[in-house]
């Protein structure tokens, strides 16, 4: 029987809307589908959000539609309000929001039966609850209803596998990278630091021997991991923007089908 898996803290995500010191409504391109913009461009709304409406999407060439951003309030989604919360959220509703907006920073991958859900350690309502909670990312196993499943995610298929071996082992490297950064007798900041090193020496094997080498590597590289305190790292303050930035490329090459290309472009590990 198929089966999910979370950490705690997915269940209890919720957002800080207002009080957040971020904001996810701004700089990144949210696509729209082209059934989510209709529904949104038809609805029952004000005057002032009809017009807004209007002027704020463009149709890209698969035609799906893109959120114009305001390039004079730092790259702000144009439907932000003054209180920083979500206009068309406030005036129709999440359900006139896109997919995309209204499941973030949820995110998961199908890997044979195993449905694997977490949240992007880009939004820092996620990365605060890591820091504080030492149980957040306790991993959660639980049977999975068929109408739990999210079909904007689709499972990984044979020809995947064929033109991306690395997929083979997507459920593998979450454990291995899962069990680096949720070690809870060092501090986060080590085991974050210890992640990134591991990911470069993952990388290079990958890039010399194969995708099927990913299981001896491991297996390799689990006795390195004994580590406790890297000196250098636990005099440093927690640097949320750092963290997040090292947590967020370990979500990505889960969920990229190149998986790791995003840690070449790593600048906070040597």
């Amino acid at each position: 029987m198929a089966y999910y898996r979370q950490p705690k803290f997915y269940r209890d995500f919720h957002c800080m809307g207002g009080s957040c010191p971020n904001t996810c409504c701004a700089i990144w391109r949210i696509d729209w589908a082209k059934s989510e913009y209709e529904k949104l461009a038809n609805s029952n709304c004000s005057n002032e959000l009809k017009e807004k409406i209007n002027k704020s999407f463009h149709q890209n060439p698969d035609k799906t539609y893109s959120i114009i951003l305001d390039a004079n309030h730092n790259l702000d989604c144009p439907f932000l309000t003054p209180d920083r919360f979500c206009g068309i959220q406030y005036e129709l509703g999440a359900d006139y929001l896109s997919y995309t907006c209204q499941s973030y920073p949820r995110t998961m991958f199908i890997n044979s039966e195993l449905v694997t859900r977490t949240c992007s350690s880009s939004c820092y309502q996620v990365i605060d609850t890591l820091f504080k909670e030492p149980k957040a990312m306790d991993l959660v196993n639980a049977n999975l209803e068929a109408k739990a499943v999210v079909f904007h995610y689709l499972p990984d298929s044979e020809k995947d596998y064929q033109t991306y071996p690395i997929l083979k082992y997507r459920n593998e490297l979450f454990d291995f990278f899962y069990s680096i950064i949720n070690c809870k007798t060092r501090s986060l900041n080590t085991s974050l630091v210890l992640g990134a090193l591991v990911a470069q020496k993952i990388t290079s094997y990958i890039e010399n021997n194969g995708a099927d080498k990913i299981p001896a590597v491991i297996k390799a590289l689990r006795p390195q991991l004994n580590v406790q305190k890297i000196p250098s790292v636990e005099k440093t303050k927690t640097n949320y923007a750092m963290s997040g930035d090292l947590m967020l490329k370990f979500i990505a090459t889960l969920n990229t089908t190149n998986l790791f290309d995003i840690i070449k472009d790593s600048d906070k590990i040597d």
